[in-house]
């Protein structure tokens, strides 16, 4: 489980980019909306820090969206971990 966390905060980076690209929304207007400073954002869509549970919440408010919607997302982009995949025997 602990090496899905780069593979979900990379994922995250780029839902939440494909999101602000159909909004025409820029990280600035994101991170004003969600609370957070311009930087965080920034830091976060590089991938520098990781996102958090806070900022997930904060994001898809701003986003208007649900944490649901954004999490079913996520899903389509993150591949499934080998140690589930019992079909392929």
């Amino acid at each position: 489980m602990t090496e899905r966390i780069p593979i979900f905060s990379k994922n995250l980076s780029e839902l939440v980019r494909r999101l602000l690209d159909e909004r025409g929304m820029s990280d600035r207007e994101l991170g004003r909306r969600a609370g957070l400073s311009s930087s965080m954002i920034s830091e976060r869509m590089r991938g520098t820090t990781r996102w958090t549970f806070d900022d997930l919440f904060a994001v898809s408010n701003a986003l208007g969206i649900s944490v649901n919607q954004v999490v079913t997302e996520l899903e389509k982009l993150v591949p499934p971990s080998s140690s589930t995949d019992t079909e392929s025997h």
